[in-house]
């Protein structure tokens, strides 16, 4: 097909050798076979320039629709194999989609604008699930026990700050203590829930010399709402600050510090070239932004 069209282009068999960079008596023998296997005639040999039968025209119009698509297909498939084709199931928790998600997100899609990212919020304790079922393909959530079925890398290291009512008798204060919370209900996500985020705050109190008061019945805006009510204290990570609701403050710790490990999940058996490219950008962005 590329020689006939070739031959069709330059109007001469000799030009079109050239460009092509065959001999001439090749070329006629490549043009003549696939005369030959259709049964009909391409070119009117007899005319000065070379011209195209009306077969030939036809031909040549699908031969270049044929080219063309051949072309896509290498190209395509060349880019997936790449990781710049392709679709992305990914989950993210609470904890992530403050700036977390949104910044991986965009930096992924200027960087890969071909592969599709499909994202849902997901508790965390529900996610080794859905990427075993193959229900998804990527997960990002504080860090959480897994077997040895699914890989982790931790994508960020997230401070968190405590969020107080603002009539709360410490909200004037710019840091606190940890341990100056002792006698405080702790709002937050229950284990069964979110064992990654409840993880944090518990190893964070217990490092300041004591066991949290735990209120894990709310989660979410319910949490915001009994914190901005005066019922209990939270805490939460740094990027959540611009989102908080009216009636809360956030402070920052200062003894002992803590923080949240955000990692990325997915399959060991799976990790196809859009994954590999996504933890790829995912481990630039962490350097970039110095989120280790």
């Amino acid at each position: 097909m590329r020689y006939v069209v070739a031959v069709a282009r330059e109007r001469s068999f000799t030009r079109a050798a050239e460009r092509l960079h065959l001999a001439q008596q090749a070329l006629s023998q490549q043009v003549h076979a696939v005369e030959e296997m259709l049964g009909v005639a391409l070119f009117d040999r007899t005319s000065r320039p070379v011209k195209l039968t009306p077969a030939g025209a036809v031909f040549v119009q699908e031969a270049k629709r044929a080219i063309a698509a051949s072309e896509r297909v290498l190209e395509r498939t060349s880019a997936a194999s790449r990781g710049e084709l392709g679709k992305i199931r990914l989950a993210y928790t609470f904890a992530t989609a403050y700036e977390t998600l949104p910044v991986l997100l965009g930096a992924f899609a200027e960087d890969t604008p071909q592969v599709k990212v499909s994202s849902r919020e997901m508790f965390g304790a529900d996610m080794p699930f859905y990427l075993r079922e193959e229900k998804l393909d990527l997960a990002l959530t504080p860090h959480l026990p897994l077997g040895d079925d699914l890989a982790r890398e931790a994508i960020r290291r997230e401070a968190l700050l405590v969020a107080l009512p603002e009539r709360h008798r410490l909200a004037s204060a710019t840091q606190i203590d940890l341990a100056a919370l002792r006698d405080e209900v702790f709002q937050g996500w229950p284990p069964t829930v979110s064992p990654g985020y409840h993880a944090a705050v518990l190893t964070a109190c217990q490092a300041a010399g004591f066991e949290p008061k735990l209120d894990d019945t709310s989660t979410g805006s319910t949490a915001w709402n009994n914190i901005a009510a005066g019922r209990g204290v939270a805490l939460v990570v740094a990027s959540a600050a611009p989102q908080l609701r009216r009636g809360i403050r956030l402070l920052k710790l200062r003894s002992p510090r803590a923080h949240v490990i955000i990692d990325a999940l997915w399959r060991h058996e799976n990790e196809p070239p859009a994954i590999r490219r996504f933890l790829d950008l995912a481990r630039r962005v962490r350097t970039a932004r110095g989120w280790t």
